[in-house]
């Protein structure tokens, strides 16, 4: 009789710890997203909205409820807003290697639910879609790959940095958004 009652205490300790560890993982990487996002905007006003509205998701009852109900959708969950977190980061730092974080959060989000696949071939076929439109467009308007998008490319840097009329890389000071002449 004692050996049941050990026993059940030490399977409600286990799910206790499973539970903790997996509201842990989801707060660490709902918070990582939510820091990521403020870091993403220029206005200061803006950077708070974003933390809150984040966190505010991460508190909405059909999410905050997952963490409780079925370990695999919320590790798969919480590996796809760390993917998007990582995707934040690197999109404002540039940082490539950053890339190769990307694999073992892929590998864990696609493995904990067999589902995944068909929304990551979906991603890769969006993103491949948007590298050969990339490529065709820079080679018709002059650019060299990536590097830009030619002309269209200079005009609307000039456009976002005040300028009416495209810089040319010759006659720019670097930095300013101004031609010299």
């Amino acid at each position: 009789r004692s050996y049941h009652l050990r026993r059940m205490m030490l399977r409600s300790l286990a799910v206790l710890v499973r539970q903790a560890g997996q509201a842990a993982l989801a707060a660490a990487a709902w918070l990582w997203l939510a820091r990521e996002a403020a870091a993403s905007t220029q206005r200061p006003g803006l950077k708070l909205v974003a933390f809150g509205w984040i966190l505010g998701i991460s508190l909405a009852p059909e999410v905050a409820g997952q963490h409780q109900l079925v370990m695999t959708e919320s590790l798969s969950f919480s590996a796809l807003v760390g993917l998007v977190a990582l995707a934040l980061r690197w999109r404002r730092t540039g940082d490539v290697n950053l890339l190769w974080w990307s694999v073992p959060l892929v590998i864990m989000w696609v493995e904990l639910r067999k589902s995944n696949v068909v929304v990551l071939a979906a991603l890769v076929g969006v993103a491949a879609l948007w590298w050969l439109y990339r490529l065709i467009v820079c080679r018709r308007s002059g650019g060299s790959g990536w590097d830009g998008a030619g002309d269209a490319g200079r005009l609307a840097g000039g456009i976002v940095k005040g300028v009416k009329e495209p810089a040319d890389d010759r006659q720019a000071v670097a930095g300013t958004g101004r031609d010299t002449e």
